[in-house]
């Protein structure tokens, strides 16, 4: 970088030298090279061409280097050359559930008593306004209506689309699928078929067998998917004029998470029809529901975690040690803290082939207008069962795991505080901007934590008096475990779940510390759940003092 900067300073010196040059030999005043002259505006416009040319030289060298590289375009291209396969956005999955309306009388209003449904209708949120996509695993299903059996529907998030491209009859033939730069193609839901015929996706070239119908996936440098086929010896050339079908899923990655899903919230935009093929409009007849949340969302790899994890990078695709499991489980970018374990060094010899996942799902993914770390739903704190088994899925999708490995997810016990915070402030400022300064900078803060152990009162204290407008502040946790201790043992000086010292909030193995309120004290000074303002609840913030900025005396 130095060596461009020496030369912007040699060619402003010398564009100053032909200036006095020309001067002295046409014997004109300076003025007649002027921005004003045309021969003026000439010499700009050369000294514009030759910084354009020096910053693109700078940008080439800076994004040749994976430490530099600042633009996404360049980072996956290295990744791609380093062997490294960027995660693209993961759809929101969930089930949603058909339940007949009272009242209903099934032999005049559905023909034959069913329903058909099409694989891959689409049906919408009216809440968030995204588009869902009915998944039923073959061309079409039949439902026989009854009041006491409800029809369950897998659904994604997102809208499938089908791009067609030729065989040229050449080795290794690349096709390159691009879509709009406000769209992204799910990481997994992506189809290619060769003459209507489903093609294997392979990891890599050579795990192509001889002549094997199979083809190799790849995040595209440019965006999209990169389709790369075979050369005969491992896998197909696809032959002149063959006909080559690319369908994939547009997602909106976390956007289309439902956290707190209501009845009738989904409407169908697709036909469905009953047996007498007589169109029927589902919500008449049927109540929505969804079984647990539409959830396990990713917006895929940021630039910062790509780059972080290229050196670290291997290609036998297998999952057997912690770090390869880490490695795996950060690409979703779904989990704040990831750790994982194994009992090898104990003496119980019965769970050697165990690995033990513990997994914080990343909050913040659930944020949105009003929603932060203190009112999103208590759910997102943790893996449901649904979640666990889709985390197992993922990871038998993306690694070859031993046969005899059992992977274990800790289920995480919840373990409540409650914040109370004592802020100074300087005069002039809005004590209600503040409130919102340090709601916003906590939240952030507890949402990103990457320590499972504790806490640190100073870590959150940083973070108030990072806020414009204050002059001091302490701030101390309420422990639920250790207030339910006190009600049975009054006069105990047993601090749970507190450094008695620094006053931290401290976790036991396998504990997930949550500020939540939804308890009372030992004194049966009840918390709310939720933070709203007006009552004590998950922090409580208190006003204590204004400091005269100008005086600095209360």
């Amino acid at each position: 970088m130095p060596f461009f900067q020496f030369i912007d300073l040699k060619y402003t010196q010398l564009n100053t030298q032909v200036n006095n040059y020309l001067s002295a030999v046409y014997n004109r005043a300076s003025e007649v090279y002027s921005n004003a002259s045309p021969f003026g505006q000439i010499l700009n416009m050369l000294k514009n061409f030759y910084q354009q040319l020096v910053s693109y030289q700078k940008n080439v060298v800076t994004n040749q280097n994976i430490d530099s590289a600042g633009s996404e375009k360049a980072v996956r291209n290295l990744a791609r050359i380093a062997g490294l396969n960027p995660t693209r956005a993961i759809s929101a999955t969930g089930t949603i559930i058909l339940k007949l309306k009272p009242n209903i009388n099934i032999a005049q209003q559905i023909g034959g008593g069913s329903i058909v449904i099409t694989d891959k209708t689409k049906i919408k949120n009216n809440t968030n306004g995204l588009t869902y996509t009915i998944k039923l695993g073959t061309p079409t299903q039949v439902f026989t209506v009854s009041q006491s059996a409800d029809i369950y529907l897998n659904i994604i998030e997102g809208t499938y689309e089908t791009q067609s491209y030729t065989g040229i009859g050449e080795m290794n033939q690349t096709l390159s699928v691009n879509v709009p730069v406000s769209n992204t193609i799910d990481n997994f839901e992506v189809t290619v078929s060769y003459n209507n015929q489903v093609l294997t996706n392979r990891d890599n070239v050579y795990d192509m067998s001889y002549g094997e119908l199979a083809c190799i996936q790849r995040t595209g440098m440019n965006g999209g998917v990169d389709i790369i086929f075979g050369n005969s010896s491992f896998g197909f050339i696809p032959l002149l004029g063959t006909t080559i079908a690319v369908t994939y899923l547009l997602t909106s990655g976390t956007k289309g998470i439902i956290l707190t899903p209501q009845i009738n919230d989904f409407q169908f935009t697709d036909t469905v029809v009953d047996m007498n093929g007589q169109d029927i409009t589902v919500t008449n007849l049927f109540d929505i529901t969804v079984q647990d949340t539409v959830n396990f969302a990713s917006d895929g790899e940021s630039i910062a975690f790509t780059k972080s994890v290229m050196p670290f990078m291997s290609r036998n695709f297998v999952l057997a040690t912690p770090d390869q499991y880490i490695f795996a489980l950060k690409r979703l970018s779904m989990f704040s803290q990831i750790n994982v374990y194994t009992s090898l060094s104990d003496t119980n010899m019965e769970n050697d082939n165990k690995v033990f996942l513990f997994l914080i799902p990343m909050i913040s993914n659930f944020f949105s207008g009003s929603v932060n770390y203190f009112n999103v739903p208590i759910s997102a704190f943790s893996l449901s069962a649904t979640e666990q088994s889709k985390v197992i899925t993922y990871l038998r999708k993306v690694g070859n795991i031993p046969i005899n490995t059992v992977i274990s997810i800790i289920q995480l016990i919840l373990s409540y505080y409650v914040m109370n915070i004592y802020v100074r402030i300087y005069s002039g400022y809005l004590q209600d901007t503040i409130t919102q300064g340090i709601i916003t900078n906590v939240s952030n803060y507890l949402a990103s934590i990457e320590r499972d152990d504790r806490i640190p009162k100073s870590e959150v204290l940083s973070q108030i008096q990072s806020v414009s407008g204050v002059d001091s502040a302490n701030m101390s946790f309420v422990s639920k475990k250790n207030e339910d201790y006190l009600k049975l043992n009054q006069g105990s000086t047993n601090l749970l779940g507190l450094d008695p010292v620094l006053g931290d909030a401290m976790a036991n193995p396998n504990e997930l510390l949550v500020i939540r309120g939804g308890w009372s004290d030992s004194n049966y000074i009840y918390y709310n759940e939720t933070f709203n303002g007006n009552q004590l609840g998950p922090i409580n913030i208190y006003y204590v003092g204004v400091t005269d900025v100008n005086s600095n005396n209360s």
